[in-house]
């Protein structure tokens, strides 16, 4: 009997179960509607998941959002599973359905119901915008959702496309902005019931679509410091590794082009001769026509409305200049012809020399350090240390070109017989030269004038001319030997010339005393 019984139970559960799989086939909806059934899920014969209201309407895809379970058994409405829709764009819905477990999260990239939602939305945003299919699209939310963020054995053990792993990296290197964010819209689909094996929660997202971009006019000034259009700077405005547009500017006239909203980097392939080649500016094109600079690269560079204005600067030209001298000494002044020459007399006891300094080219209005220094010359070239310096400092006129006088004062030492020149050297206390050609000057600006061979800074002392009185006495010392060689000579020598002399005054005398007798006489018979 009790046998009979244990049977005869267990028949009458069957039956009951029995009873409970027709029910739900004739009245599926009655059946599940306490347990807010909202949705029909199956998979159509492109393997893609379909979701379908209980109670009819639009029919929308679906993507899986769990790896570890699956969609089976259900290929038709007819046999499809039982979900139910969860509150719209709720990411702690999400978050709830695919981390069941702390050991999963520990796995994900992303930790907060926040960042999930937020990739899940950048995987479909990137997969709609740029073409991917549904397989790859579905790829990389698995391989997020599942938590293999750096396991290659995901795709190589269960066939995965590339393109998803791809999709699945840019959404993660590139999250969204706020503006992208609110754009996609996800549906989140809990699984109820309808298969024994584990079942996939389901997901569907919305993305408004933006609306069709249009190139807005945009004008490109190319200008001096002075504000003036200047010609032949090559330019080429470039959107990542593609070139949009390229021109050469022209004098008095900007360039008018259209473009789409977006980032642009504006390249100058070469500058105008005088100017400096600008660096790489990136701006952008607002989806109102506005131009914005996002990087100047420390250029000069303005946006107003929907004008971009670069300015190229001045090409920095480094000084050259020139010197040419002309020395005085003891006040002879010397030419490009004729040294200044000065007697060894005066070269003794010392005597002032000034170089007078004819400029040219040198930075108008700038302080130059000015040396000479005086040097004896031999054999067309300088040797020895200066036997005399100086150093001024002075004031470049507005012209660049005028006149400066270096007083070196009371010079000695000057040698009878040698040769003298004068080397100059302006130094500017200012860096004046752009030496590494980036604009900025870093050198001093050095000028000199160095030549043993100018007449014109040369000075020559002349050697010492022996006096009148000197030259006399060798002529006296050999008549006072000739004479006393006379005199001790027992030669005797007529003296005529001596006689006749003495003749000649005793008559000259005679003649004015008769005259003097003849006048007394004369005088005195008138009386």
């Amino acid at each position: 009997m009790e046998i009979v019984n244990r049977v005869l139970s267990r028949f009458i559960m069957c039956a009951i179960v029995i009873a409970n799989i027709i029910f739900s086939a004739i009245c599926p909806i009655a059946a599940y509607a306490a347990e807010n059934i909202t949705h029909n899920v199956w998979m159509d014969s492109n393997n893609q998941i379909v979701v379908k209201p209980i109670n009819g309407g639009e029919i929308i895809d679906g993507f899986c959002i769990d790896l570890d379970k699956v969609i089976s058994g259900a290929n038709s409405e007819n046999n499809a599973l039982k979900y139910e829709e969860l509150q719209r764009d709720n990411s702690q819905n999400l978050f709830d359905l695919i981390v069941l477990s702390e050991a999963k999260l520990n796995r994900l990239p992303y930790k907060t119901p926040g960042e999930i939602f937020n990739y899940i939305k950048g995987v479909y945003y990137y997969g709609i915008i740029e073409g991917y299919t549904y397989k790859q699209i579905q790829d990389a939310i698995w391989e997020f959702t599942n938590g293999l963020y750096s396991n290659a054995s995901f795709y190589a053990g269960n066939k995965k496309s590339e393109e998803g792993k791809y999709l699945y990296q840019k959404a993660i290197a590139n999250p969204l902005n706020s503006d992208q964010l609110a754009q996609v819209h996800v549906r989140i689909f809990k699984y109820i019931r309808g298969r024994a094996t584990p079942t996939q929660n389901v997901i569907h997202i919305d993305i408004d679509q933006p609306d069709v971009l249009k190139e807005k006019d945009i004008v490109i000034s190319k200008v001096n410091l002075g504000g003036e259009e200047i010609a032949g700077a090559k330019i080429q405005i470039n959107q990542g590794n593609k070139e949009v547009a390229s021109w050469t500017s022209e004098a008095g006239k900007n360039h008018e082009l259209s473009l789409l909203p977006g980032d642009y980097v504006f390249h100058e392939e070469a500058a105008p001769k005088g100017y400096v080649v600008v660096t790489d500016i990136t701006f952008t094109v607002n989806t109102d026509g506005t131009v914005t600079v996002k990087d100047a690269n420390g250029n000069k560079v303005a946006a107003a409305n929907n004008q971009l204005t670069v300015t190229d600067e001045t090409e920095y030209v480094n000084p050259t200049g020139t010197l040419r001298t002309t020395v005085k000494a003891d006040n002879i002044t010397a030419s490009t012809t004729k040294a200044a020459e000065v007697t060894a007399g005066r070269a003794v006891a010392g005597i002032e020399v000034i170089d007078t300094i004819i400029y040219e080219g040198l930075v108008p209005e700038k302080v130059y350090s000015v040396t000479g220094e005086l040097y004896e010359v031999k054999e067309d070239q300088v040797v020895g240390t200066a036997k005399a310096t100086a150093t001024k400092e002075f004031t470049v006129s507005k012209e660049g070109k005028g006149e400066w006088q270096l007083a070196f004062g009371q010079v000695t030492g000057l040698e009878a017989g040698k040769t003298y020149v004068v080397y100059e050297t302006a130094t500017s206390k200012e860096d004046l030269v752009d030496k590494n050609k980036d604009n900025t000057p870093e050198e001093k600006h050095v000028v000199e004038h160095k030549n043993p061979g100018d007449k014109a800074q040369t000075v020559v002392v002349t050697p010492a001319v022996p006096k009148e009185k000197d030259m006399s006495e060798p002529a006296n010392r050999v008549r006072s030997s000739s004479n006393k060689n006379l005199s001790n000579s027992n030669t005797s020598l007529p003296k005529t010339g001596e006689k006749n002399n003495d003749a000649l005054i005793i008559i000259g005398i005679l003649v004015l005393l008769g005259m003097f007798v003849i006048l007394a006489y004369k005088k005195k018979k008138y009386r």
